[in-house]
């Protein structure tokens, strides 16, 4: 009211002695965003190098209003910046994610409410440093909680304390699979956004990327893991599987018996088929889509899987029916591999017959039989001995 003392004298009774109380309008502030006027929206985010997508984002904001304000609740805490600062961070992640994604609404709202989580409770403050960020928890403390709570309480980390506070809020993944340290850091912390490195850490996301090979070790301790992390990492592996990613044959071995043993655990795999038929059309198309090795003959894959596997783990059902038929499976298609590969380029027999001749004489022509069933002199095909 500056030096207007007359104007106070009239008021002051209305005002002192009450308590005002602010209450923040989230929903409002949401919309304000999501439906700016084009000048105000563009100047909020002038740094997106995508226009295009700047109505695709606004959409989207404006379609999870509701989960948005849910997650602000979450954070306990009522500073409307916070929400705003951290929604505007996300809106420059938001088309390099389109462009990985598509408009996959449940990875994109998980990707938002993880960053968002992470961004409100780091420029926060109070309890929740930098080290939030690495959402490195506390072993001692997870011991503990995995044991029934019992027994004096471990210190929590920030990210404990994160994860209970978003813990009804099933989007928010605070496990480093969705937003990994690196991109934590950077962007939150240091507020550096460097497109090339938000994609690249946004590719190596567990969460996000469809490429992995790496889920399946997720899915090896299915029985033991957290029912989210198996959803997730079965998505994503049956998605490498449709878009045919794996062509390492132990690394088919362990989804393929993983997937079975789920099978025959009730799990619905949404598969066409069963995990029998699918291994069968698989291997096949694989084979049509040579992404199998071309150096591995006939019999040469049995003999050597305790040398090629090379995880650290072994094999699910190992001895099972089904083991024997993928072993098989894959000894079939990988010695057609080797052959067409031949076939194709005839350096590669004479490199072969140089290198291992005994390995190739083994392979040759009887595609079967023990050690003692083999012809001691292979019969060479006719095509591989044209000049």
């Amino acid at each position: 009211m500056g030096g207007d003392g007359d104007k106070y004298e009239d008021i002051r009774e209305k005002v002192i002695g009450q308590v005002l109380y602010l209450t923040p309008d989230p929903i409002n502030v949401i919309n304000d965003f999501a439906l700016a006027k084009p000048s105000i929206f563009a100047r909020i985010i002038n740094f997106r190098p995508y226009r295009s997508l700047d109505s695709e984002f606004k959409d989207f904001v404006a379609s999870e209003a509701h989960f948005i304000v849910d997650l602000f609740k979450f954070s306990n805490t009522s500073n409307m910046r916070l929400l705003i600062k951290s929604l505007r961070d996300f809106s420059r992640l938001y088309p390099l994610l389109h462009e990985l994604i598509g408009s996959d609404v449940t990875k994109t709202k998980t990707v938002m409410a993880t960053f968002m989580a992470l961004s409100m409770a780091y420029n926060r403050g109070q309890e929740f440093d930098k080290s939030v960020l690495e959402q490195e928890r506390s072993w001692d403390y997870a011991v503990w909680r995995a044991n029934g709570a019992s027994g004096e309480e471990p210190m929590k980390k920030p990210i404990d304390v994160l994860r209970e506070t978003y813990a009804q809020l099933t989007a928010v993944r605070l496990d480093g699979l969705v937003i990994s340290r690196d991109l934590a850091v950077a962007v939150i912390s240091k507020g550096v956004f460097d497109a090339s490195f938000v994609k690249s850490e946004l590719e190596k996301s567990p969460y996000i990327s469809r490429l992995t090979g790496d889920l399946w070790r997720i899915l090896w301790s299915w029985r033991r893991s957290d029912a989210s992390d198996v959803e997730l990492a079965l998505d994503g592996v049956l998605q490498s599987l449709l878009d045919f990613k794996i062509g390492n044959p132990i690394v088919l071995i362990h989804v393929f018996c993983i997937l079975k043993d789920m099978e025959d655990a009730g799990v619905c795999l949404k598969l066409p088929k069963n995990v029998d038929e699918s291994f069968s059309d698989y291997i096949l198309s694989a084979l049509e889509r040579k992404i199998l090795p071309t150096d591995v003959p006939k019999h040469q894959f049995r003999y050597s899987l305790s040398r090629m596997n090379d995880t650290g783990l072994g094999f699910c059902g190992e001895g099972s029916d089904f083991y024997e038929r993928v072993i098989t499976g894959l000894d079939d298609v990988l010695d057609q591999a080797f052959w067409i590969q031949i076939k194709e380029d005839p350096n590669h027999f004479v490199h072969e017959l140089r290198s291992n001749a005994l390995r190739l004489m083994w392979s040759l022509d009887d595609r079967g039989g023990s050690v003692e069933t083999r012809p001691i002199m292979p019969i060479f095909p006719s095509w591989a001995l044209r000049t």
